[in-house]
């Protein structure tokens, strides 16, 4: 499918944030290479604090970036219990990052070593099927490296829903699990990625 009947742009500077609207099965696809070229050229979160290359190394959790986070956030109505994907950084092989919002819940991850994808679920206090909610996501990526002896860092997701902190599933009151985060592989494929909303 191609986006529909929609036009975007990037504010200057790019996080004061754009509006989209979509409607049926429409959905917007960003290229990551433009991104991807501007943190080879050296313009990462080390050199400016913003920009397409800083983006870049927040999306696939870059283990330059240790203890720094990364938000997403929009207004999510979705049509069925089951829900859908309100974004993902992907290039049809691995995904750095999803959101995917249901009814009463929203998980958030990411694909590690081609194996089985890390999926954190966060239950809602209500069904919001056919309500439209503000959803963020931050995921901040760990100072320490993972468990796996694959020299990448540790990252830990956090959302919220119309304001109010969302638990994980299974975790106490303000408790959320570490996970490895990305593998090096899906951070190389991500260079020909791009990010659909």
């Amino acid at each position: 499918q191609e986006a529909r009947g929609m036009e975007w742009g990037e504010g200057k500077p790019f996080y004061v944030g754009t509006v989209l609207a979509f409607s049926g099965g429409a959905f917007l696809r960003v290229p990551l290479a433009a991104a991807s070229a501007a943190l080879t050229a050296g313009q990462g979160c080390m050199a400016a604090a913003t920009g397409p290359g800083c983006l870049f190394q927040l999306l696939r959790a870059d283990a330059a970036l240790r203890g720094r986070s990364v938000t997403v956030e929009g207004w999510v109505r979705t049509n069925s219990t089951a829900g859908s994907f309100a974004m993902a950084a992907a290039d049809g092989a691995a995904t750095t990052l999803f959101v995917h919002v249901g009814g009463s819940y929203v998980t958030v991850g990411h694909d590690w070593a081609g194996g089985t994808p890390v999926e954190a679920k966060f239950v809602l206090p209500a069904d919001v099927t056919g309500q439209w909610v503000h959803v963020a996501v931050r995921r901040t990526t760990l100072s320490a490296d993972c468990a796996d002896a694959a020299n990448r860092p540790g990252v830990q997701y956090h959302v919220w829903a119309d304001g109010e902190a969302v638990w994980q599933e299974g975790l106490g009151v303000q408790e959320t699990a570490e996970y490895c985060g990305p593998h090096a592989s899906a951070e190389a494929l991500l260079d020909a990625g791009e990010l659909l909303f």
